[in-house]
């Protein structure tokens, strides 16, 4: 079974080597001697295959922008656990929302009222 060109035992070294981070121990567990784990490593198709790998996991741990505001969104109508039901924590999760949405931002067609005051503060001779 051969995926991105690595012959099985490659993959299962590449598997194995996710899993405890030694090389020799992985190369020992897919049916390699130990000490061949460190050219497995050099290998330009594991190697492009361990970063594939990598890389997936990195996309499944992070959170998206979707994933946190259903989460902030969740806080804020007290339907996450009991620890996050207090007010303090509701109103912070509508703040980093309604600063997510341009919520406190001054609308464009609002008129900013202003006073203008004049100081006659110069000296004449």
């Amino acid at each position: 079974m051969k995926e991105k060109g690595l012959r099985e035992r490659q993959r299962r070294f590449a598997d194995f080597y996710l899993e405890c981070g030694n090389a020799s121990e992985a190369a020992r567990r897919a049916g390699y001697k130990p000490d061949y784990g460190w050219r497995l490593l050099r290998d330009e198709g594991v190697k492009q295959f361990l970063a594939g790998r990598l890389e997936a996991m990195d996309d499944k741990r992070v959170a998206d922008a979707g994933e946190v505001l259903k989460y902030l969104t969740s806080v804020l109508r007290g339907e996450a656990g009991e620890e996050l039901k207090s007010p303090t924590v509701r109103m912070r999760a509508a703040e980093l929302l309604g600063k997510r949405f341009g919520v406190f931002q001054e609308g464009e067609g609002e008129e900013k009222e202003e006073k203008v005051v004049i100081v006659d503060d110069v000296k004449g001779k």
